[in-house]
Protein backbone atom coordinates (compact mmCIF):
# COMPACT_ATOMS: atom_id res chain seq x y z
CA UNK A 1 0.00 0.00 0.00
CA UNK A 2 2.75 2.30 1.18
CA UNK A 3 4.33 1.95 -2.30
CA UNK A 4 1.39 1.84 -4.15
CA UNK A 5 0.58 6.14 -2.00
CA UNK A 6 4.47 6.78 -2.88
CA UNK A 7 3.82 5.98 -6.93
CA UNK A 8 0.94 7.95 -6.99
CA UNK A 9 2.46 10.95 -5.72
CA UNK A 10 5.54 11.18 -7.74
CA UNK A 11 3.21 9.98 -10.71
CA UNK A 12 1.17 13.69 -9.79
CA UNK A 13 4.32 15.08 -9.33
CA UNK A 14 5.92 15.09 -12.22
CA UNK A 15 2.51 15.49 -14.12
CA UNK A 16 2.51 19.06 -12.32
CA UNK A 17 6.21 19.58 -12.85
CA UNK A 18 5.58 19.29 -16.25
CA UNK A 19 2.66 21.56 -16.34
CA UNK A 20 4.42 24.39 -14.34
CA UNK A 21 6.78 23.81 -16.76
CA UNK A 22 4.36 24.43 -20.00
CA UNK A 23 3.12 27.31 -18.41
CA UNK A 24 6.36 28.89 -17.50
CA UNK A 25 6.03 31.46 -20.11
CA UNK A 26 2.48 31.77 -20.33
CA UNK A 27 -0.33 33.88 -17.55
CA UNK A 28 -2.07 31.55 -15.33
CA UNK A 29 -4.43 31.79 -12.10
CA UNK A 30 -3.19 29.12 -9.69
CA UNK A 31 -5.99 28.07 -6.82
CA UNK A 32 -6.14 26.29 -3.91
CA UNK A 33 -9.42 24.52 -3.06
CA UNK A 34 -9.79 22.92 0.73
CA UNK A 35 -13.11 21.77 1.91
CA UNK A 36 -13.76 22.77 5.43
CA UNK A 37 -14.98 20.63 7.94
CA UNK A 38 -14.25 17.46 6.46
CA UNK A 39 -12.90 15.77 9.35
CA UNK A 40 -16.16 16.40 10.73
CA UNK A 41 -18.28 15.33 7.92
CA UNK A 42 -16.10 12.13 7.60
CA UNK A 43 -16.75 11.49 11.47
CA UNK A 44 -20.70 12.05 11.40
CA UNK A 45 -21.54 10.79 8.34
CA UNK A 46 -18.68 8.01 7.21
CA UNK A 47 -16.17 7.39 4.78
CA UNK A 48 -18.93 6.14 2.35
CA UNK A 49 -20.65 9.59 2.49
CA UNK A 50 -16.90 11.56 2.24
CA UNK A 51 -15.87 9.64 -0.73
CA UNK A 52 -19.58 10.61 -2.57
CA UNK A 53 -18.68 14.69 -1.91
CA UNK A 54 -15.32 14.56 -2.92
CA UNK A 55 -16.36 12.24 -6.07
CA UNK A 56 -19.20 15.26 -6.95
CA UNK A 57 -16.56 18.70 -6.12
CA UNK A 58 -13.95 16.93 -8.12
CA UNK A 59 -17.15 16.72 -11.15
CA UNK A 60 -17.85 20.06 -10.54
CA UNK A 61 -14.31 21.53 -10.68
CA UNK A 62 -13.90 19.70 -14.22
CA UNK A 63 -16.92 20.79 -15.06
CA UNK A 64 -15.50 24.51 -15.75
CA UNK A 65 -12.20 23.70 -16.61
CA UNK A 66 -10.87 23.27 -19.97
CA UNK A 67 -8.71 21.20 -21.64
CA UNK A 68 -5.74 23.02 -21.20
CA UNK A 69 -6.52 23.48 -17.45
CA UNK A 70 -4.59 21.47 -14.49
CA UNK A 71 -6.52 19.79 -11.86
CA UNK A 72 -4.88 17.89 -8.99
CA UNK A 73 -6.68 15.81 -5.78
CA UNK A 74 -4.14 16.11 -3.03
CA UNK A 75 -4.48 15.07 0.79
CA UNK A 76 -7.87 14.30 2.00
CA UNK A 77 -10.27 17.40 0.96
CA UNK A 78 -8.11 19.64 -1.31
CA UNK A 79 -7.60 20.14 -5.00
CA UNK A 80 -4.74 22.02 -6.68
CA UNK A 81 -6.18 24.21 -10.09
CA UNK A 82 -4.24 25.27 -12.79
CA UNK A 83 -6.45 27.76 -15.31
CA UNK A 84 -4.60 29.04 -17.98
CA UNK A 85 -5.13 32.29 -18.99
CA UNK A 86 -4.70 36.02 -18.52
CA UNK A 87 -5.71 37.76 -15.45
CA UNK A 88 -9.41 38.42 -16.30
CA UNK A 89 -9.75 34.74 -17.24
CA UNK A 90 -8.43 33.68 -14.01
CA UNK A 91 -11.41 35.93 -12.11
CA UNK A 92 -13.82 34.58 -14.39
CA UNK A 93 -13.09 31.11 -13.95
CA UNK A 94 -13.16 31.36 -10.34
CA UNK A 95 -16.41 33.17 -10.23
CA UNK A 96 -17.54 29.88 -12.24
CA UNK A 97 -15.99 27.63 -9.72
CA UNK A 98 -17.83 29.47 -6.58
CA UNK A 99 -21.13 29.21 -8.32
CA UNK A 100 -20.78 25.52 -8.76
CA UNK A 101 -19.64 24.91 -5.00
CA UNK A 102 -21.90 26.70 -3.83
CA UNK A 103 -24.89 24.38 -5.40
CA UNK A 104 -26.14 21.70 -2.50
CA UNK A 105 -24.60 18.31 -2.16
CA UNK A 106 -26.71 15.92 -2.97
CA UNK A 107 -26.09 11.99 -1.71
CA UNK A 108 -29.28 9.98 -2.93
CA UNK A 109 -29.00 6.62 -1.78
CA UNK A 110 -28.57 8.41 1.54
CA UNK A 111 -31.58 10.65 1.45
CA UNK A 112 -28.86 13.48 2.27
CA UNK A 113 -28.43 17.54 1.06
CA UNK A 114 -25.11 19.16 2.42
CA UNK A 115 -23.88 22.50 2.07
CA UNK A 116 -20.13 22.82 1.32
CA UNK A 117 -17.77 25.30 3.72
CA UNK A 118 -15.04 25.60 1.41
CA UNK A 119 -11.59 27.81 1.43
CA UNK A 120 -10.61 29.56 -1.78
CA UNK A 121 -6.70 30.70 -2.13
CA UNK A 122 -5.39 32.28 -5.27
CA UNK A 123 -2.41 34.47 -7.26
CA UNK A 124 -1.97 35.29 -10.48
CA UNK A 125 1.12 34.68 -12.53
CA UNK A 126 3.06 36.12 -13.73
CA UNK A 127 1.72 39.34 -11.76
CA UNK A 128 1.78 38.49 -8.39
CA UNK A 129 5.00 36.30 -8.54
CA UNK A 130 7.22 35.73 -11.77
CA UNK A 131 8.35 32.41 -10.26
CA UNK A 132 5.50 29.78 -10.79
CA UNK A 133 7.23 27.19 -8.29
CA UNK A 134 7.29 30.04 -5.81
CA UNK A 135 3.61 30.99 -6.36
CA UNK A 136 2.69 27.25 -5.70
CA UNK A 137 4.92 26.94 -2.76
CA UNK A 138 3.67 30.73 -1.39
CA UNK A 139 0.00 29.52 -2.05
CA UNK A 140 0.15 26.10 -0.35
CA UNK A 141 1.69 28.11 2.78
CA UNK A 142 -1.06 31.04 2.68
CA UNK A 143 -3.84 28.28 2.42
CA UNK A 144 -2.61 26.39 5.36
CA UNK A 145 -2.26 30.05 7.16
CA UNK A 146 -5.90 30.95 6.28
CA UNK A 147 -8.00 28.17 6.69
CA UNK A 148 -7.97 28.61 10.71
CA UNK A 149 -9.60 31.79 10.11
CA UNK A 150 -13.29 31.93 10.49
CA UNK A 151 -14.43 34.26 7.68
CA UNK A 152 -15.50 34.64 4.02
CA UNK A 153 -14.03 32.02 1.74
CA UNK A 154 -11.93 33.82 -1.13
CA UNK A 155 -8.52 34.79 -0.51
CA UNK A 156 -5.70 36.37 -2.14
CA UNK A 157 -2.94 38.52 -0.78
CA UNK A 158 -4.39 41.45 -2.12
CA UNK A 159 -7.57 41.09 -0.38
CA UNK A 160 -6.00 40.43 3.24
CA UNK A 161 -4.74 42.71 5.33
CA UNK A 162 -2.85 40.53 7.76
CA UNK A 163 1.24 41.53 8.39
CA UNK A 164 2.04 38.00 7.78
CA UNK A 165 1.06 37.39 4.00
CA UNK A 166 3.78 40.51 3.22
CA UNK A 167 6.05 38.75 5.35
CA UNK A 168 5.60 35.07 3.99
CA UNK A 169 5.99 36.68 0.33
CA UNK A 170 8.88 38.26 1.53
CA UNK A 171 10.81 35.42 3.42
CA UNK A 172 9.65 32.94 0.74
CA UNK A 173 13.17 32.91 -1.39
CA UNK A 174 15.41 32.70 1.54
CA UNK A 175 13.63 30.06 4.20
CA UNK A 176 14.06 27.05 1.95
CA UNK A 177 17.22 28.09 0.50
CA UNK A 178 20.86 26.89 1.14
CA UNK A 179 22.02 29.94 2.96
CA UNK A 180 19.12 30.30 4.89
CA UNK A 181 21.65 30.35 8.09
CA UNK A 182 23.27 33.20 7.57
CA UNK A 183 19.78 35.29 8.03
CA UNK A 184 19.18 33.66 11.22
CA UNK A 185 21.51 35.31 14.24
CA UNK A 186 21.21 35.25 18.38
CA UNK A 187 19.95 38.10 20.89
CA UNK A 188 20.71 38.11 23.93
CA UNK A 189 18.27 39.52 27.07
CA UNK A 190 20.11 39.74 30.57
CA UNK A 191 18.75 37.84 33.92
CA UNK A 192 19.62 39.74 36.85
CA UNK A 193 20.15 38.14 40.49
CA UNK A 194 18.57 40.67 42.61
CA UNK A 195 20.81 39.13 45.53
CA UNK A 196 23.80 40.37 44.09
CA UNK A 197 22.04 42.94 41.58
CA UNK A 198 24.48 41.56 38.50
CA UNK A 199 23.65 39.40 35.23
CA UNK A 200 23.08 35.92 36.37
CA UNK A 201 22.54 35.14 33.07
CA UNK A 202 20.95 35.38 29.21
CA UNK A 203 18.19 33.93 27.30
CA UNK A 204 18.84 33.66 24.14
CA UNK A 205 16.38 34.85 21.37
CA UNK A 206 15.94 34.52 17.81
CA UNK A 207 16.31 37.60 15.19
CA UNK A 208 16.52 37.39 11.49
CA UNK A 209 18.72 39.61 9.77
CA UNK A 210 17.33 40.46 6.48
CA UNK A 211 17.63 43.23 3.51
CA UNK A 212 19.32 45.88 6.60
CA UNK A 213 16.26 45.00 8.93
CA UNK A 214 16.22 42.77 12.05
CA UNK A 215 13.09 40.73 12.55
CA UNK A 216 11.67 39.79 15.87
CA UNK A 217 11.18 35.98 16.46
CA UNK A 218 7.16 36.90 16.42
CA UNK A 219 7.73 38.29 13.30
CA UNK A 220 8.51 34.85 11.67
CA UNK A 221 8.35 32.29 13.77
CA UNK A 222 4.75 31.48 12.49
CA UNK A 223 6.36 31.02 8.72
CA UNK A 224 9.32 28.73 10.68
CA UNK A 225 6.31 26.78 11.62
CA UNK A 226 4.38 26.93 8.34
CA UNK A 227 8.12 26.12 6.16
CA UNK A 228 8.80 23.01 9.25
CA UNK A 229 12.44 24.76 9.96
CA UNK A 230 11.41 25.69 13.58
CA UNK A 231 13.70 23.10 14.96
CA UNK A 232 16.74 23.59 12.55
CA UNK A 233 16.35 27.93 13.15
CA UNK A 234 16.72 26.39 16.76
CA UNK A 235 19.57 24.73 15.92
CA UNK A 236 21.66 27.40 14.31
CA UNK A 237 20.80 30.21 16.96
CA UNK A 238 22.40 27.33 19.44
CA UNK A 239 25.42 26.68 17.85
CA UNK A 240 26.05 30.42 17.15
CA UNK A 241 25.83 31.57 20.58
CA UNK A 242 27.60 28.61 22.02
CA UNK A 243 30.43 29.38 19.56
CA UNK A 244 30.18 32.78 20.71
CA UNK A 245 29.84 32.25 24.12
CA UNK A 246 33.02 29.90 23.59
CA UNK A 247 34.93 32.94 21.52
CA UNK A 248 34.33 35.42 24.05
CA UNK A 249 35.12 33.18 27.46
CA UNK A 250 31.91 34.31 28.77
CA UNK A 251 31.21 33.10 32.24
CA UNK A 252 27.06 33.24 32.10
CA UNK A 253 24.48 31.29 31.61
CA UNK A 254 22.74 30.63 28.19
CA UNK A 255 19.26 29.94 28.40
CA UNK A 256 17.66 28.27 25.20
CA UNK A 257 13.95 28.09 25.01
CA UNK A 258 12.99 24.83 23.31
CA UNK A 259 9.27 23.29 22.70
CA UNK A 260 8.97 19.73 24.57
CA UNK A 261 7.55 18.38 21.38
CA UNK A 262 10.76 18.19 20.11
CA UNK A 263 12.36 17.52 23.68
CA UNK A 264 14.37 14.33 22.31
CA UNK A 265 15.19 16.08 19.22
CA UNK A 266 16.97 19.11 21.16
CA UNK A 267 18.64 17.17 23.82
CA UNK A 268 20.54 15.23 20.77
CA UNK A 269 21.20 18.68 19.22
CA UNK A 270 23.14 19.85 22.71
CA UNK A 271 24.89 16.54 23.19
CA UNK A 272 26.42 17.25 19.67
CA UNK A 273 27.33 20.74 20.26
CA UNK A 274 28.74 19.74 23.57
CA UNK A 275 31.01 17.20 22.13
CA UNK A 276 31.75 19.59 19.06
CA UNK A 277 32.92 22.11 21.43
CA UNK A 278 33.88 19.90 24.61
CA UNK A 279 37.27 21.55 24.97
CA UNK A 280 36.17 25.30 25.33
CA UNK A 281 32.63 24.73 26.76
CA UNK A 282 31.44 24.58 30.36
CA UNK A 283 28.50 22.64 29.68
CA UNK A 284 27.13 23.94 33.35
CA UNK A 285 26.80 26.84 32.05
CA UNK A 286 24.20 26.63 29.75
CA UNK A 287 20.25 25.73 30.38
CA UNK A 288 17.38 24.57 28.76
CA UNK A 289 13.72 26.52 28.93
CA UNK A 290 11.16 24.57 28.22
CA UNK A 291 7.55 26.30 26.20
CA UNK A 292 4.34 25.20 25.73
CA UNK A 293 5.25 22.39 28.67
CA UNK A 294 1.25 21.12 27.64
CA UNK A 295 3.43 19.06 24.99
CA UNK A 296 4.95 17.02 27.21
CA UNK A 297 2.98 13.66 27.33
CA UNK A 298 5.31 11.47 29.40
CA UNK A 299 6.66 13.02 32.47
CA UNK A 300 8.33 10.33 33.46
CA UNK A 301 10.77 9.61 30.80
CA UNK A 302 11.52 13.22 30.60
CA UNK A 303 12.48 13.53 34.04
CA UNK A 304 14.70 10.51 33.40
CA UNK A 305 16.31 12.60 30.30
CA UNK A 306 16.83 15.44 32.87
CA UNK A 307 18.05 13.76 35.60
CA UNK A 308 20.96 12.32 32.98
CA UNK A 309 22.03 16.00 31.25
CA UNK A 310 21.90 17.36 34.58
CA UNK A 311 24.39 14.69 36.00
CA UNK A 312 26.44 14.52 33.25
CA UNK A 313 26.53 18.04 32.04
CA UNK A 314 25.38 19.78 34.79
CA UNK A 315 22.90 21.58 32.08
CA UNK A 316 19.88 23.31 34.20
CA UNK A 317 16.31 23.20 33.14
CA UNK A 318 13.50 25.64 33.62
CA UNK A 319 9.94 26.60 32.82
CA UNK A 320 8.65 29.22 30.89
CA UNK A 321 5.69 31.43 31.15
CA UNK A 322 4.19 29.90 34.39
CA UNK A 323 1.16 30.83 35.29
CA UNK A 324 -0.50 31.26 31.54
CA UNK A 325 -1.89 28.07 29.66
CA UNK A 326 -0.94 24.68 30.87
CA UNK A 327 1.92 25.91 32.85
CA UNK A 328 0.56 24.96 36.07
CA UNK A 329 0.94 24.04 39.48
CA UNK A 330 0.99 20.43 38.75
CA UNK A 331 3.77 20.90 36.07
CA UNK A 332 5.99 22.88 38.28
CA UNK A 333 5.97 19.76 41.09
CA UNK A 334 5.80 17.22 38.29
CA UNK A 335 9.23 18.51 36.44
CA UNK A 336 12.70 18.08 37.79
CA UNK A 337 13.76 21.85 36.78
CA UNK A 338 15.80 24.56 38.44
CA UNK A 339 14.25 27.46 37.51
CA UNK A 340 10.60 28.67 37.39
CA UNK A 341 9.59 31.75 34.92
CA UNK A 342 6.94 34.10 36.20
CA UNK A 343 4.49 35.14 33.01
CA UNK A 344 4.76 39.19 33.17
CA UNK A 345 0.89 38.94 32.94
CA UNK A 346 0.83 37.15 35.93
CA UNK A 347 2.86 39.50 37.30
CA UNK A 348 0.61 42.78 36.23
CA UNK A 349 -2.83 41.07 37.53
CA UNK A 350 -0.83 41.75 41.31
CA UNK A 351 -2.27 44.98 41.41
CA UNK A 352 -5.72 44.69 40.39
CA UNK A 353 -6.16 41.03 41.77
CA UNK A 354 -4.42 40.82 44.87
CA UNK A 355 -5.10 37.50 45.75
CA UNK A 356 -2.32 36.73 42.64
CA UNK A 357 0.79 38.12 45.43
CA UNK A 358 -0.73 35.82 47.58
CA UNK A 359 -0.66 33.09 44.92
CA UNK A 360 2.92 34.32 43.52
CA UNK A 361 4.17 34.23 47.76
CA UNK A 362 3.20 30.86 48.20
CA UNK A 363 4.83 29.75 44.74
CA UNK A 364 8.28 31.43 46.30
CA UNK A 365 7.82 29.67 49.69
CA UNK A 366 7.85 26.84 48.21
CA UNK A 367 10.20 27.02 45.59
CA UNK A 368 12.66 27.23 48.43
CA UNK A 369 11.49 23.95 49.91
CA UNK A 370 11.94 22.71 46.27
CA UNK A 371 15.20 24.55 45.90
CA UNK A 372 14.37 26.46 43.25
CA UNK A 373 14.90 29.79 41.78
CA UNK A 374 12.30 31.92 40.66
CA UNK A 375 12.63 34.61 37.42
CA UNK A 376 10.05 37.08 37.05
CA UNK A 377 9.56 38.61 33.79
CA UNK A 378 8.49 41.32 31.93
CA UNK A 379 10.13 43.66 34.43
CA UNK A 380 9.59 46.86 31.98
CA UNK A 381 9.48 49.94 35.60
CA UNK A 382 10.57 50.32 39.06
CA UNK A 383 7.19 49.69 40.35
CA UNK A 384 7.49 46.02 39.14
CA UNK A 385 10.89 45.69 39.99
CA UNK A 386 9.80 46.44 44.04
CA UNK A 387 6.48 44.41 43.89
CA UNK A 388 8.93 41.09 42.78
CA UNK A 389 11.37 42.11 45.61
CA UNK A 390 8.52 41.87 48.31
CA UNK A 391 7.68 38.65 47.03
CA UNK A 392 10.92 37.18 47.57
CA UNK A 393 11.74 36.52 43.91
CA UNK A 394 15.25 35.82 43.36
CA UNK A 395 16.00 36.73 39.63
CA UNK A 396 14.03 39.38 37.32
CA UNK A 397 14.33 40.43 33.48
CA UNK A 398 12.34 42.79 31.34
CA UNK A 399 13.03 45.98 29.70
CA UNK A 400 13.75 48.18 32.72
CA UNK A 401 16.92 46.37 33.82
CA UNK A 402 17.78 45.45 30.00
CA UNK A 403 16.48 45.00 26.64
CA UNK A 404 17.32 42.49 24.40
CA UNK A 405 20.78 43.31 22.76
CA UNK A 406 22.74 41.73 19.45
CA UNK A 407 26.77 41.52 19.51
CA UNK A 408 27.99 43.37 17.12
CA UNK A 409 29.95 40.19 16.15
CA UNK A 410 26.61 39.32 14.17
CA UNK A 411 25.95 42.79 12.84
CA UNK A 412 26.85 44.30 9.77
CA UNK A 413 29.23 46.82 10.13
Amino acid sequence: MDKLVTTIREYFFKKRCQRLYELKNKECCIIYLDIRHFSYLGFRYGYVVTHKILEIVEKRIISVTSSTDYVEHIYADDFIIIAEGPKGKGNEFISKLKEELEKPILIEEYDLTLKLYYTITYVHYPTDFDDIHEAILYLTMLNNYVKKIDTKDLYHPSNIDLPFCGTLKKFTDIMLGPDFSNYLIPCFQGIFDLNTNKIYGYEILTRLKYHNEIWEANQFMEILNLFHVSLYSDEVIMKKAIEYKCETQDEKIYFFNINPQYFYQYMDILENLFEEYKDKLKTNQIGIEFTEVYEISNFQEVNSTIKRFKNKYGVLFAIDDFGTGYSNLNVFTTLNVDLLKIDKKFIDQVSEAPFVGYILRSISELSIYKNIGIIGEGIDSPKKLRLINKLGIDYAQGFYLQKPFIPEKFLDK
